[in-house]
């Protein structure tokens, strides 16, 4: 996978997961860019059961893992098949939803699979909102779940557009998206709700506010591996230093300039 000398190996990032605080029974959810070949092998395939290793031997038995397989097909104006849609988001992301014992929701935008007790139930009967009330987030943020990511800091937080939905910042607004989803081999007609970013520079997402904060509070525990960076942060502090943020800017976690009313709404109308 990688001709650069391997630099960790899974015992190493066991001690790592441990060091930011992930704890047996823990409900976490992780973006993850591989680090490279672990000294296990230079594979894909190692690389990523090293990793998939790692977590579960921290997580034990009542622990429950979570990690992104978003497919964008509704977007895409494509049929989506939880059991057979590749992932979008990263060749880990594709490892993970095939394992045995892993459940993928049904969200044909961003879906979520997981692994642990009590996953299946945790990702069913979802509300046709990618980021509202008893969305994935949401039910993360109040089972006191927490967010674990490998190898791209807090750059990378999808559980933000939860908390920008709820706040109703001006630079996204709510889109429907029709299509069809595949369910045991029947076709289902279904419209979901994808709170969007208006089609602007400005409404691209900047969490560097949010990284500097977290890190100088305190609540981003850090520990590194190799050449990548293992970073956790309750769901809750998350959503109290983007609340705060918002309120007191509410281009808080975009990369701005701030629009004007007429601005936002001339681009609106063109991004709908």
């Amino acid at each position: 996978m990688s001709h650069i000398k391997p630099t960790y190996n899974r015992d190493q990032l066991v001690l790592a997961l441990r060091q930011v605080g992930i704890e047996s029974g823990d409900m976490i959810f992780s973006h993850i860019r591989l680090l490279g070949s672990p000294e296990e092998g230079d594979s894909l395939e190692t690389a990523c059961s090293v990793m998939r290793d790692a977590f579960l031997e921290v997580l034990g038995e009542q622990g429950v893992w979570l990690i992104p397989t978003y497919s964008y097909s509704y977007c895409k104006r494509e049929v989506y098949d939880p059991m057979g849609t590749p992932s979008d988001v990263g060749p880990f992301t594709n490892f993970f939803r095939q394992l045995a014992g892993v459940y993928r929701s049904l969200d044909p935008i961003f879906s979520v699979a997981g692994i642990g007790p009590g996953v299946e139930e945790f990702l069913a009967d979802l509300p046709c909102d990618c980021f509202g009330l008893d969305c994935v987030y949401d039910r993360l943020l109040k089972r006191g779940g927490k967010i674990c990511n490998v190898g791209v800091g807090i750059r990378i937080i999808t559980f933000i557009h939860h908390v920008e939905q709820m706040m109703g910042v001006p630079y996204r607004f709510n889109k429907h998206f029709v299509g069809q989803t595949c369910r045991d081999g029947v076709l289902q007609d279904q419209t979901w709700n994808y709170n969007v970013r208006i089609l602007a520079e400005n409404s691209i997402p900047d969490l560097s506010r949010l990284d500097t904060l977290a890190r100088e509070s305190g609540m981003l525990k850090v520990a590194r591996v190799g050449r990548g960076e293992i970073t956790c942060i309750a769901c809750s502090d998350v959503w109290d230093l983007c609340v705060k943020g918002i309120k007191e800017t509410p281009w808080f976690l975009a990369s701005g300039p701030p629009l004007s009313d007429d601005e936002l709404e001339k681009v609106r109308s063109c991004s709908v």
